[in-house]
């Protein structure tokens, strides 16, 4: 299933993916889901590795490696990218959730 610009984003700001500042990396996104989606986690994590080089401090981008990294039992990782994440974005609601993991 394709990512549509009308999604909620994955950030968890609240708004839809048009309006998010991640609209400008849409296709990428849309590509680290598809890996997900294929059970090919491992994969989507290098991908969001290599995004995340460029846009180090992107909510998206974070909370996506977050849940990938859950999902693959990497339990360490995870509280790594949550730590990061809450500290880019203190007042965002999936932050804190993946924080207090």
């Amino acid at each position: 299933m394709s990512l549509d610009a009308y999604q909620p984003c994955p950030c968890g700001c609240g708004k839809k993916i048009k309006f998010c500042e991640c609209k400008d990396f849409l296709q990428d996104l849309d590509n680290v889901s598809k890996m997900i989606e294929g059970d090919q986690r491992h994969a989507a994590v290098a991908e969001l590795n290599r995004l995340l080089t460029t846009h180090p401090d992107q909510p998206a981008l974070l909370a996506m490696k977050g849940s990938v990294q859950m999902q693959l039992e990497d339990i360490d990782g995870a509280e790594e990218t949550a730590k990061h994440f809450l500290q880019v974005a203190p007042n965002n609601a999936v932050a804190a959730q993946a924080a207090a993991l």
